[in-house]
């Protein structure tokens, strides 16, 4: 069962039009309590975000600082902006209300930001998710997060024999499969399901397809169990 974005995110999020001044933009972040908004133009589509930290680069005006480079200018450029369009960071990072919340993880941690704006495939802005809507997933009841093991089990490894408890997030595999790999690749996926804190591995298996003796064609140790 993996948790796509439109099932964490906020809809309906607050969003500032790209012709809005400085005063618009700070009293739309205090009022609705947030740090950053999309920026839309006049088809509601998303062409940047804004943030507190790009106002007070205006508050703070240039500094005369000989320093070059594009970030420099950057900055300089917001010191003097008089609209949210000359402020705001653009292109976005976006991402799509279907694609799995692992993405939007990736996307935040290389883009070092808080939040995605969620848009359709036209670019439409339908939804915003943040680090702490994604951070949830970790209080995501046990019985839960069972459903979902048992689910990979049948759907990926058709493995039904397997199984599954959950105390806390930690989830416990037992039981006996055929092959070393199927218990090793189960184990390994199961830790990537969403709320997962951790995985005890306690499976056996029938046969080390993965033994070096194996790959050299002769016959392999015929039991053993995971760690």
């Amino acid at each position: 069962m993996t948790v796509r974005v439109e099932e964490l995110m906020a809809a309906d999020p607050v969003s500032v039009p790209a012709d809005a001044g400085p005063r618009e933009l700070a009293a739309l972040l205090r009022r609705f309590g947030v740090s950053a908004v999309p920026v839309v133009d006049e088809g509601g589509r998303v062409i940047g975000v804004v943030s507190e930290a790009d106002l007070l680069l205006r508050l703070a005006g240039p500094d005369g600082s000989p320093e070059r480079g594009r970030k420099a200018r950057e900055e300089r450029a917001k010191a003097g902006a008089a609209t949210v369009r000359r402020m705001m960071t653009s292109p976005p990072v976006t991402i799509g209300p279907e694609e799995p919340v692992g993405r939007a993880a990736n996307l935040m941690h290389r883009h070092r930001v808080k939040r995605l704006p969620v848009v359709d495939p036209d670019g439409a802005l339908v939804g915003v998710i943040s680090r702490s809507d994604l951070v949830g997933l970790y209080t995501r009841p046990d019985e839960w997060i069972r459903e979902a093991v048992v689910r990979r089990l049948l759907t990926d490894f058709d493995l039904p024999g397997v199984r599954v408890r959950v105390d806390r997030g930690e989830v416990v595999l037992e039981g006996r499969v055929r092959l070393r790999s199927s218990a090793l690749a189960l184990a390994r996926s199961v830790r990537h399901i969403e709320g997962v804190v951790h995985v005890a591995d306690r499976l056996d298996w029938a046969a080390d397809d993965l033994s070096p003796l194996v790959s050299a064609g002769m016959p392999g140790p015929r039991s053993g169990q995971g760690r």
